[in-house]
């Protein structure tokens, strides 16, 4: 019987494993659940060569699957620029952040009754897996929730915010 023990400087998978040899193979099965190099380190106590006993495992950043909106739109009145600008970010199906991702993303009202959305460019390339608009503005007043979408990636909906009317 072999022993494995599994652990990262901050993440350990749990006690040593037994494992049995069957025809000279032992198998074992692991989910590693983030972006990093890590080592998986199996025994029998009798290795002797350095590292022999040693795996290293590189675990890769999957492909974006969906869009987040890290920063809500704020609202304000009509035709001005909102104080909070949204800020959109391209997660993987384990929530983390894909940074090697420059896909483009676009804004629009989900429910737009005659009103514009406005922004110094209503479709970014994001870098750094993230996407930051400026210069947002809705031209009419109402209650808008704002839809960040991406070819091939789930969209993200805001949070509902209002462009109130001028004072008379």
């Amino acid at each position: 019987d072999w022993s494995s023990d599994v652990c990262s400087s901050d993440l350990s998978f749990g006690a040593p494993t037994s494992l049995t040899f069957v025809n000279g193979v032992a198998t074992a099965t692991m989910v590693l659940v983030r972006v990093e190099t890590t080592i998986i380190e199996a025994t029998d106590n009798i290795i002797q060569s350095a590292g022999a006993d040693r795996l290293t495992v590189n675990v890769l950043q999957g492909p974006g699957t969906k869009l987040v909106f890290v920063d809500q739109p704020g609202g304000g009145a009509p035709a001005v620029a909102w104080p909070k600008q949204p800020k959109i970010t391209i997660l993987d199906a384990l929530d983390a952040v894909v940074t090697s991702s420059a896909a483009a993303v676009t804004l629009s009202i989900s429910t737009s009754s005659g009103a514009t959305l406005s922004c110094g460019d209503t479709t970014l390339t994001a870098s750094g897996g993230t996407a930051v608009f400026s210069g947002c503005k809705i031209d009419q007043p109402g209650t808008y929730t704002l839809i960040a979408s991406s070819p091939g990636l789930v969209s993200a909906v805001s949070a509902s915010f209002v462009i109130s009317p001028l004072p008379r």
